[in-house]
């Protein structure tokens, strides 16, 4: 699988991408033969503010919602993750059918499995890999980020 890299300015667009490829990644599942409705535990999505992350997360349980209902979908969003699903992953040849019936799938699994939904801002994210490593590090136990901006200039 490849890296891809994301740019673009304000109102461009970019949680629409993200969702899309988010969904994308969750419908092919594709480090499994088999499909995996849990394959979201899998994918971890970043963005820069706690507004930007709940909105994401907003968009894709919508999302998902709608398409596992099978009516009042985003015909665009469908037609894109469907249309990228059959370039980069030909080898699953998800069709319309198989697209709504694992939309469900995730859908339900998602709702009773949300703590599972990875969605964070930069911030949480590098917070949870220094947690991870505190001991290595030689932090404290109850060890807190502070940002004094000032004091960190003077520093400096």
């Amino acid at each position: 699988m490849q890296f891809k890299i994301y740019r673009s300015s304000a109102g461009s667009g970019k949680t629409f991408t993200l969702a899309k490829e988010y969904l994308k990644l969750a419908l092919a599942a594709p480090m499994n033969e088999v499909f995996q409705p849990n394959y979201y535990k899998q994918i971890l999505a970043v963005t820069f503010t706690n507004d930007a992350a709940n909105e994401m997360k907003e968009r894709i349980m919508g999302y998902l919602s709608d398409f596992a209902k099978g009516k009042h979908y985003d015909e665009g969003m469908k037609n894109a993750i469907l249309s990228e699903l059959s370039s980069d992953f030909p080898q699953l040849n998800i069709t319309e059918e198989i697209f709504f019936k694992r939309a469900k799938k995730i859908h339900e699994h998602l709702l009773h499995n949300y703590s599972d939904f990875s969605v964070s801002t930069i911030d949480s994210f590098n917070n949870r890999v220094v947690q991870s490593f505190k001991k290595d590090l030689q932090l404290p136990y109850n060890y807190e980020i502070e940002l004094d901006t000032t004091e960190l200039r003077e520093e400096a």
